[in-house]
Parts: C-alpha cells; sequence; structure tokens
C-alpha cells in the first residue's frame, strides 16, 4: 500500500523540519488511522479554513480526526493551552488527534491573515482550502478504539471546487497578484513559525523520552502479551513494525485477513501494552512540564496572543471577494 503525498504547504513544511521527528522516522507505509495526508492543494497554499468550506468555496467539509473538532478553536484563548499540550506533547491516539485539531485551527488563523495581507494590497483573497484530513499514527500512538470500529484505510481526499481568484486578470495583473500572495505568505509565516519555535524544539526534547519509553523494559515487557495475542490470531511477528510489514503484504494478496480484521486484531491486542505506555507517558510528561514549565508556558501565552489578535483583525470583508468558480 503506497501513501503518495504532494508536495507541503509552507506551513506544513516548515513544521514537519522538527515534527515528531523519531516517530515520522518508523512511519514507512504505515496504514494511518482511517484518514491520509492527501496534500492535494498545491505547494504554497497556505489555508486550511475553520468552517471547512466555508467563505465561499463550494467545499465539501473533510472528514475530522476523531475526538477533535477544530472549530472549538475560534475563541483560542480559552482552548489554547490544553490544545498546545496534546499538539507539542502527545500521550496516545486521542491526544494525537487533539493536537491535530489544533494544528488546522492555527493554519486556519494564518491562511486568514495571509488573505488579510493579499487583500491590502488590492487583490482578491486566495483560495481558501479544507483542513488537512487527520493523519494517526499507529505505530508510536495508535488510535486504539477508532482502528476497532473503522480498520485500516483511508478517507478519499475532500472534493473541492477550484476557485481562482486571478480569473478574468491580465498577464501583468496574474504575475502581481502571484508575487503578492507570496510575499504575504512568507511574512505571515515568519511570525506564526516564530510564535512555534520553542514548542517545536522542546517536541522534539519529548519525542525522544517517549521512544525512550518505547525501548524500555516495562513496555517491552507488556508487549509480550501483545506478541502471543497476535500469534493466536494467526499472525506470527516478533514486532510492531513486523506486523505492518505483514499488513503490507497483505494488502497485495487476494487472501488472508481483511483490512479491517487485521485493525481489529491489532488494536486488541495492543490495548493492555497501550494502557501501560500511556501511563508512563503520562507520567513522563508531568515531570517534562514540570522541567520546562517557563519556556512552555511563554510558548503558549504567545501562541495564544497571536491567534486572538490575528482573530480580533479578520472581519468578514474578505468572505466578499470571493468569488465562486
Amino acid at each position: 500500500m503506497t501513501i503518495t503525498q504532494a508536495p507541503p504547504t509552507v506551513l506544513e513544511e516548515s513544521a514537519t523540519k522538527v515534527l515528531f521527528p523519531e516517530a515520522r522516522k518508523r512511519r514507512r507505509q504505515r496504514w494511518t488511522a482511517g484518514f491520509l495526508v492527501l496534500m492535494v492543494f498545491g505547494a504554497g497554499a497556505l489555508a486550511f479554513g475553520l468552517g471547512g468550506g466555508a467563505s465561499g468555496t463550494g467545499s465539501t467539509p473533510a472528514m475530522q480526526p476523531p475526538g477533535g473538532n477544530h472549530q472549538a478553536f475560534e475563541t483560542p484563548s480559552r482552548q489554547t493551552t490544553s490544545a498546545l499540550l496534546d499538539y507539542f506533547f502527545p500521550t496516545s491516539g486521542e491526544s494525537l488527534a487533539a493536537g491535530f485539531s489544533f494544528w488546522n485551527a492555527f493554519g486556519a488563523v494564518e491562511s486568514k491573515a495571509v488573505s488579510r495581507c493579499v487583500m491590502s494590497k488590492g487583490f482578491p483573497a486566495p483560495e481558501a482550502q479544507l483542513p488537512f484530513p487527520y493523519s494517526g499514527d499507529n505505530v508510536e500512538f495508535p488510535y486504539l478504539s477508532y482502528l476497532g470500529a473503522h480498520g485500516f484505510g483511508g478517507a478519499a481526499g475532500a472534493t473541492v471546487r477550484s476557485y481562482d481568484p486571478t480569473q478574468g486578470m491580465t498577464h501583468p495583473q496574474v504575475d502581481a497578484y502571484k508575487a503578492a500572495d507570496r510575499s504575504c505568505q512568507v511574512s505571515t509565516s515568519a511570525v506564526f513559525d516564530r510564535a512555534i519555535r520553542t514548542g517545536l524544539a522542546l517536541q522534539a526534547n519529548w519525542m525522544t523520552i517517549v521512544t525512550g519509553i518505547d525501548a524500555g523494559g516495562v513496555f517491552r515487557h507488556a508487549l509480550e502479551g501483545w506478541r502471543t495475542c497476535t500469534q493466536n490470531a494467526g499472525i506470527n511477528v516478533s514486532n510492531i513494525e513486523a506486523f505492518f510489514s505483514y499488513a503490507d503484504a497483505q494488502a497485495h494478496q487476494q487472501s488472508g485477513p481483511s483490512n479491517f480484521q487485521l485493525a481489529g486484531i491489532y488494536a486488541r491486542c495492543l490495548g493492555p501494552a497501550e494502557v501501560v505506555r500511556d501511563h508512563l507517558r503520562q507520567v513522563a510528561r508531568t515531570a517534562f512540564l514540570s522541567a520546562h514549565e517557563t519556556a512552555i508556558t511563554q510558548t503558549i501565552v504567545g501562541i495564544d496572543r497571536l491567534l486572538t489578535s490575528t482573530a480580533a483583525h479578520s472581519g468578514n470583508g474578505e468572505n466578499g471577494s470571493r468569488r465562486r468558480a
């Protein structure tokens, strides 16, 4: 099963340089938790859209991660703290989903700032695009309850009705628009990247702790029950990565367990060990937050102020300039 990704957006590209480095290094064809990261929108497009199809794009809302709703962040000052802790320092599949929801909301606010910048230069707002579909991590932060109910696999990308802000422009006007759009994206992303830089650096440190828990004796002992359980289900594998190698091979065969059956076996067998691992990560995160309290607090306050001030300056004027294709 091959997951093909289009070029990331500017925002996505800047974050993934640090985002979950160890977990992403291990994420081969991961059979993500019901959703694939389908980067179907061109590079440099920053919009995620809080309303999932609002702002006159005529888009179909994208599927959202289980347990997460990006619309909850329309008043970010009331939501930022818990969301940022889940985004920067996840402890479970549920935590990762909540953090991803914040990431979409963060991108939505940045998108509005870019639109406002472009409009201030006398051009129509760039096309608003859908939130990225949730991408789980079934090795590091598996969302077992979702897998057990829905299986492995990916949702189709959301249908987008294209909006062309340059429609009717002359060639010189198109060039001027593109230059303004690029300038606004660069200047805006610099502000937003600066706000999350400390958090992303701390996130890299957190992921070192997470992978240390994976390699520790307590979790490795807990995995003995997982191996016995999978072997009893007819899947003779020694570790989690071997399970996904087996699952990849099954995707090319007509016989054997289905995707749904494999996900059910994986979720059921990993459940007891995952309870142990989640607890270890929760304990470790408490100590980590205490050790980095000042830096984390400053980061949260800075992001909260940025989101609040940006949202306060975002009026409804940009909606009126959007045209349907």
